[in-house]
C-alpha cells in the first residue's frame, strides 16, 4: 500500500498522542482514546498502529490490552 502525506500525519498525531498520554496517565492510551483525540476513526487507528508496529516504532504485547509501547 502507498504511504501518503494523510497516512504519515495520522500516524504522527497516533504516535505523539501515545507519547503523551503515557506520560500524563502511566499507561498506554485504548484505541477508542486515541481515537477520539486524534478525530480518526476507531477501525483506521487499529489500521495505523499495525503500521506503526510494522514499522518497528511501536511495539505491544500480544492479546494484552492499552500494551502499545513507543521504540523510536
Amino acid at each position: 500500500m502507498k504511504t501518503t502525506k494523510d497516512g504519515r500525519r495520522a500516524r504522527r498525531r497516533i504516535l505523539d498522542f501515545l507519547v503523551l498520554y503515557r506520560e500524563s496517565q502511566g499507561y498506554p492510551p485504548s484505541v477508542r482514546d486515541i481515537a477520539i483525540w486524534t478525530s480518526i476513526p476507531p477501525a483506521t487507528v487499529f489500521y495505523h498502529l499495525g503500521v506503526l508496529e510494522r514499522e518497528g516504532v511501536i511495539t505491544r504485547r500480544e492479546g494484552k490490552a492499552r500494551s502499545w509501547i513507543v521504540v523510536k
